[in-house]
């Protein structure tokens, strides 16, 4: 069911800023963020074959407060990767309407599976992953509605285009994925900082002992 992963996703955010976060600006604003966030998915307007979400604003803001902490040449790279998961994204759409039966999985997860791969290999700044992720996503909601323009095998009825709760659900999911997965980088390579320090240390202290 489209919009299930957002929607939970969404709340389980809230519950754990709410719960287990002091209380602080980056808490309000959290908060705010998703709360808002969630009222305005219940909104939509089609547009030139797209279903726009009001809740793609606070994506879109997500991302170019990203954009704003990066360097040109991270924006650069961003874009092309961007560009290559767009890509992506309207082959597997519209496969899952054309030719679905090589699908091994459902087009959500894979969708979000290379999406999340290609951040993870191509990126290490957690910015410049959400701003290629949500640029990458919106560049393949404009190229699917390209689609009904210039292949006329295709009418609407058949395929009209991406649907915003799908959206939303790549979206949220890929995020936070990025999220756990960056938290992680961040662990391990606080523990491998950590052994080698005290690897060091135990060094220093049997050099003096045996001086």
């Amino acid at each position: 069911m489209d919009g299930f992963i957002f929607y939970w996703l969404s709340w389980v955010t809230v519950v754990i800023v709410y719960f287990f976060m002091k209380p602080s600006f980056v808490r309000t604003r959290l908060l705010v963020f998703s709360l808002v966030t969630i009222i305005l998915s219940s909104f939509s307007f089609t547009w030139f074959f797209i279903e726009w979400n009001f809740a793609y604003f606070s994506f879109i803001l997500l991302c170019l407060v990203s954009m704003m902490r990066l360097k040109k040449i991270q924006l650069a790279f961003g874009l092309i990767v961007s560009f290559v998961i767009a890509n992506w994204l309207l082959i597997i759409h519209r496969a899952a309407y054309i030719e679905p039966v090589w699908l091994i999985w459902p087009p959500l997860w894979l969708v979000s599976s290379i999406t999340i791969l290609s951040l993870v290999i191509f990126f290490r700044h957690f910015h410049t992953r959400i701003y290629s992720l949500i640029g990458g996503v919106f560049q393949g909601i404009i190229l699917t509605s390209m689609m009904n323009l210039i292949d006329p095998s295709l009418s609407v009825e058949r395929y009209s285009g991406i649907e915003s709760l799908f959206v939303l659900d790549v979206l949220s999911l890929s995020i936070c994925s990025v999220i756990c997965w960056t938290k992680a980088e961040t662990v391990a390579k606080s523990l491998k900082e950590n052994y080698i320090h005290s690897s060091y240390r135990s060094v220093q202290q049997n050099t003096k002992m045996n001086a």
